[in-house]
């Protein structure tokens, strides 16, 4: 693992409110929106246990829409203030 500059915080690491100022650090405050799976068991391993594999149809439509919706909004925004 790679060493990190003294001072400095791996993203792993980062609360919210960290990478928030990171994010937007002197501007307004922006909407972060967290989507998850809570794992049956946590263990080892690279594959998906079968209940995370059949949720994630339904978060990556859940991102798919946040995504939409921030992208309508950015638009609106961008007309009213033309």
């Amino acid at each position: 693992m790679a060493r990190q500059p003294t001072g400095s915080t791996p993203s792993h690491f980062l609360n919210l409110l960290e990478a928030r100022r990171l994010l937007s650090p002197d501007g307004p405050p922006i909407e972060i929106s967290i989507l998850g799976v809570e794992p049956a068991v946590i263990d080892y391993g690279m594959e998906l246990s079968p209940s995370v594999a059949a949720a994630l149809p339904r978060v990556l439509e859940m991102a798919r829409d946040t995504a939409a919706r921030w992208q309508d909004r950015e638009t609106s925004a961008l007309r009213i203030g033309a």
